[in-house]
């Protein structure tokens, strides 16, 4: 889903338990950024609490998230942030921290 404006993406931290804001440029052409985004994507179809956001160059939100470079990835769970990472965002480690939390709850 993409998120336009901060009103959006408040509403969608808020209204999911466990989600994603991905962060990157339209159009570019980065390999590596379409994979990770992908990756997330199938997160998204295997579990059911897990929604994926995409942000494209917004700098309003960049700036609210203190994003400076892409790809950028920030995983909240009921509205708290849990993880923040930039370019390379290990797809193991997100699954560990899923299986966790999904244990507790």
């Amino acid at each position: 889903m993409q998120l336009n404006n901060l009103k959006e993406v408040d509403s969608f931290i808020n209204s999911n338990k466990i989600c994603f804001l991905y962060f990157n440029k339209e159009n570019s052409g980065c390999c590596v950024c379409n994979v990770l985004y992908t990756k997330l994507l199938d997160l998204q179809k295997t579990n059911k609490d897990v929604k994926v956001g995409l942000i494209l160059d917004k700098p309003d939100i960049f700036n609210y998230f203190n994003v400076y470079s892409t790809p950028f990835t920030i995983m909240f769970v009921e509205g708290k942030e849990v993880l923040k990472e930039g370019a390379y965002l290990s797809i193991d480690e997100v699954k560990s921290i899923l299986e966790r939390l999904t244990s507790l709850m």
